[in-house]
């Protein structure tokens, strides 16, 4: 299902209401967790509507999609602070339900593993949210992914890294850990979020075109419970769907 919002705030509020929906109709919701512009507006809109109790995050569990490796949890850049920062140090999700890729352990592989199957012991991913690259990234599952990827260490592509860092790109990291597309699909529900101008070209190509590695978000059509919000800009060049 695609909606089309006619502006981030109420990108972001639809978006805020889906998640609470599932919260409040299970309780121990297991939730897949971005960084990244798009979602700050859900993350603030999540934080205001458990100030005001209109929602209960006690009994949820969170996973992290990714993490740049090797960055400590403590660094600024580290995805886990943002997600700490902007939207768990101020909701009621358990410190010790809230997970993130481990991106300083000496042995990459043995770290995704290890993460793969605390998502399994977790009970699986009920919900998880995602923002979509300009080159149709997902994660940092990048153009020419394999759809049956895993949680694995990944050489992130040039673009990525100029779009996330800008002028410190030279300084950045260049690797990260992220959830497979695999891992990503087997989510029971995907929520997608993209706005402005800039994401219409490949949200056009995600969700209207054929389904291929070089669009690593077009996988996505073919998830039995995906949820599309995008605003009026991101949205145009979907034509009439």
């Amino acid at each position: 299902m695609v909606q089309v919002a006619a502006g981030y705030r109420e990108l972001s509020s639809i978006a805020a209401a889906l998640v609470c929906a599932r919260v409040r109709v299970k309780q121990d919701l297991v939730l897949g967790l971005p960084a990244g512009r798009t979602p700050l507006g859900l993350y603030s809109q999540l934080v205001n509507l458990y100030r005001a109790g209109l929602v209960d995050f006690s009994g949820v569990t969170t996973f992290n999609l990714d993490e740049y490796y090797p960055v400590p949890p403590q660094d600024p850049r580290s995805f886990y602070a943002f997600t700490r920062r902007h939207f768990l140090d101020h909701v009621n999700v358990p410190a010790n339900r809230a997970h993130a890729p481990a991106a300083t352990h000496p042995h990459p592989a043995e770290a995704c593993a290890a993460y793969e199957l605390e998502i399994v012991r977790a009970g699986g991913l009920d919900l998880v949210i995602l923002g979509i690259g300009q080159n149709g990234h997902i994660g940092f599952n990048e153009p020419g992914t394999a759809f049956d990827s895993r949680t694995r260490l990944v050489e992130l592509a040039e673009h990525t890294v100029r779009v996330n860092f800008g002028r410190a790109a030279a300084h950045a990291p260049r690797a990260a850990l992220s959830m497979g597309i695999a891992t990503i699909m087997e989510a029971a529900e995907v929520l997608l979020l993209a706005s402005g101008r800039d994401k219409a070209p490949i949200v056009g190509r995600s969700l209207c075109g054929p389904v291929t590695p070089e669009v690593p978000a077009s996988i996505l059509q073919r998830h039995p419970l995906l949820t599309a919000v995008v605003d009026r800009e991101a949205a145009a060049a979907m034509g009439n769907r």
